[in-house]
């Protein structure tokens, strides 16, 4: 199946700050996430280390091009999702508002 979005945009959107991303569970359930990469937006308690051996590790062992790992700003948990299956992005701004959808 081929996303409307590419996985180097959705990366780029998620490095800058925060989006909520909808997209399709693997057991065909409908998700909305509100999630980022940025640092700046993730605790330092649940920031990577890139040791492969901690809970919150991200190396290149862990790299999967068809599946974006993020942090979930309403759980507080890293997440994932298959590029493939999001269904709609909008963008955030520092605050948590929609600054733009895209699609």
């Amino acid at each position: 199946m081929k996303s409307k979005y590419k996985r180097e945009d959705i990366a780029l959107i998620l490095s800058q700050g925060a989006a909520t991303i909808e997209f399709t569970k693997v057991d065909g359930s409908q998700r909305v996430m509100r999630c980022t990469i940025s640092s700046h937006l993730i605790p330092e308690e649940y920031l990577p280390n890139h040791s492969y051996n901690s809970q919150y590790s991200y190396s290149d062992l862990d790299y999967n091009p068809n599946v974006i790992r993020v942090f979930d700003l309403g759980l507080n948990e890293w997440r994932s999702f298959r590029v493939t299956s999001v269904t709609e992005l909008t963008v955030l701004d520092d605050r948590g508002y929609v600054t733009k959808p895209l699609g």
